[in-house]
């Protein structure tokens, strides 16, 4: 298992690879056949080239948004599902582009056609990809070392990937130190679970120096310390935790994600949205929109 990790981010490599030139082809073909030749100045060559690119660039974007390009994290309907949501926030925000370009006077039918297509692709690369790493790196043997009974919650959370994980055995922390790090041995992977900081360094340091790979349920302070900024005071390392909230350029961002995302997520659920609307009206003739005071930082309405 060990030897054929070293080539899991190639295989997640040559799958991204596999989809993006296949709905590269997708773009290629439904610009060149329909939107290109329905242009006023049609592009040539290197402005062909271009369009695939920019489009190119959205798609990977927005799947990576949605985590759609990480192989064996999630099962195969996660993994298409990210797919989808990729597909159809690329295929929006290209054709809101195409549209500038032709001035409005373009047939949304073609980019429709190609996203049942994509979406057909989509299904069938994360089953087959999906089969591959599974068939490639089965699920690990796992023991939890366990503090209290909250170690129970994230066990069955953990059981329900079986593709991923197989937790095979458990002990408690009260258990010896060697009577510990013996049972792990037994194992390729182990998950620690709310136990006292000395002994959790201690069976880090164990792991770590075994090449055995661990999963940590962390506590606040380790989310905190995760957050830190890692800086030099000469020859002293040093790490600053604080609470600042989104830098302006994260602000920026998320502001930017949520008009756009919604936008797309808009478009999709505009048809359900009409058919709740009138039916909300044919039931008791109440209002479609709700709207209530709410409460906000400092108790401001």
């Amino acid at each position: 298992m060990n030897n054929r990790d070293q080539f899991k981010k190639i295989l997640n490599y040559l799958s991204a690879l596999v989809i993006i030139c296949a709905f590269m082809k997708c773009f290629d073909t439904v610009w060149n056949n329909f939107y290109n030749k329905a242009m006023r100045d049609p592009f040539w060559h290197n402005g062909n080239i271009l369009m695939v690119a920019i489009y190119a660039v959205l798609y990977i974007s927005m799947a990576k948004t949605f985590n759609g390009f990480r192989l064996g994290y999630d099962k195969f309907t996660g993994l298409f599902g990210s797919q989808v949501l990729g597909v159809l926030g690329a295929n929006f925000i290209e054709f809101i582009l195409v549209s500038l370009i032709g001035r409005g006077r373009l047939n949304i039918a073609p980019i429709l056609v190609m996203t049942v297509i994509q979406v057909a692709i989509a299904f069938a690369w994360s089953y087959v990809f999906t089969w591959i790493y599974q068939a490639v790196y089965p699920p690990r043997r796992m023991i939890i070392v366990y503090g209290n009974k909250n170690a129970k919650y994230l066990v069955s959370k953990m059981s329900v990937r079986n593709d991923k994980y197989r937790i095979c055995a458990s002990i408690s922390c009260e258990e010896s130190l060697e009577d510990i790090e013996r049972e792990i041995l037994k194992h390729e992977a182990v998950i620690i679970s709310d136990i006292p900081n000395d002994l959790r360094n201690k069976l880090l340091k164990f792991t770590f120096e075994n090449s055995i790979r661990t999963y940590i349920n962390p506590k606040l302070s380790d989310i905190i310390v995760r957050g830190a900024e890692d800086f030099h005071l000469f020859d002293t390392p040093l790490l600053l935790a604080r609470n600042d909230g989104l830098r302006w350029e994260q602000r920026a961002v998320k502001r930017i994600l949520d008009i756009v995302l919604s936008a797309a997520a808009l478009v999709v659920a505009s048809p359900f949205m009409l058919v709740t609307a009138i039916a909300i009206k044919a039931y008791d003739g109440g209002p479609v929109l709700y709207s209530q005071k709410r409460l906000t930082t400092g108790g401001r309405v």
